[in-house]
């Protein structure tokens, strides 16, 4: 697949980290969302395995991700943990000519996760209340 690197492309222009990898596994292209959000560099990770880029589980969610866009043309929907960050991970098969040749990942901040910060938020808070109600009282 020819590199993306160079090419001009709205995916660079993304606030959300995107990966595009071979149908082998390997990064043709990372925007600079994903530079930031993962503390690395293009020129670091291309030509580099796609599994290398993330751990654990997710590693394999995301392998299993290409090969299904790769495999089967299908598009995925998937929630993953990278360090303490959940996201959702869309991943769409990239076609050439007919041909599958590629995947590209998009990452977002999955919004469960934040409705459940936001949750805890208030739950602290009612307790907090709850403490200075009971300090006033004495």
């Amino acid at each position: 697949m020819q590199s993306l690197a160079n090419a001009p492309s709205l995916l660079n222009h993304l606030d959300a980290p995107v990966v595009v990898a071979d149908p082998d596994g390997r990064v043709v292209f990372l925007n600079p969302a994903f530079e930031v959000a993962f503390a690395t560099t293009r020129e670091r990770c291309e030509g580099r395995a796609l599994a290398e880029l993330f751990e654990g589980g997710a590693r394999e969610a995301i392998l299993a991700a290409v090969a299904a866009t790769c495999d089967r043309g299908q598009s995925v929907r998937f929630r993953i943990r990278h360090r303490d960050t959940g996201c959702q991970v869309v991943a769409s098969p990239i076609a050439v000519d007919g041909q599958r040749v590629g995947s590209v990942l998009l990452l977002t901040e999955d919004p469960l996760e934040v409705d459940g910060l936001h949750r805890v938020k208030r739950e602290l808070r009612q307790g907090m209340d709850q403490v200075f109600e009971a300090v006033e009282r004495l």
